[in-house]
């Protein structure tokens, strides 16, 4: 664990086992990532599933950017780890956009 989330986690109040891991905390930027780039992305592309494409691309750029600026370098693993982030967000951004989508079909209605 980085010194950083160590300081965080004592500040909240957190004793020692109770740290989450690293992997925990990057699923989490993961996915706040993936659903602010889909709400945005689809208030913004009318289409839903390129709306969603678009949200996975931008969400998994910012994450493979957050994780070179974590570690100090590029991971070996970048491909493997872009093919994954990028799904998943993906499937978030289908997720997230069935509200928007209902709400333009309602209003061509």
């Amino acid at each position: 664990m980085s010194p950083a989330a160590r300081h965080c986690a004592a500040a909240l109040g957190a004793t020692g086992d109770e740290y989450m891991s690293e992997g925990a905390i990057g699923l989490i930027v993961l996915v706040s990532l993936s659903v602010v780039a889909a709400v945005v992305s689809h208030l913004l592309v009318r289409r839903y599933v390129l709306a969603a494409a678009c949200g996975a691309l931008v969400a998994d750029v910012l994450f493979q950017i957050a994780a070179c600026m974590h570690l100090g370098y590029l991971d070996p693993f970048i491909l493997i780890a872009f093919v994954v982030a990028g799904g998943l967000a993906f499937s978030i951004g289908l997720v997230v956009g069935l509200p928007f989508r209902l709400m333009r079909r309602r209003a061509q209605q």
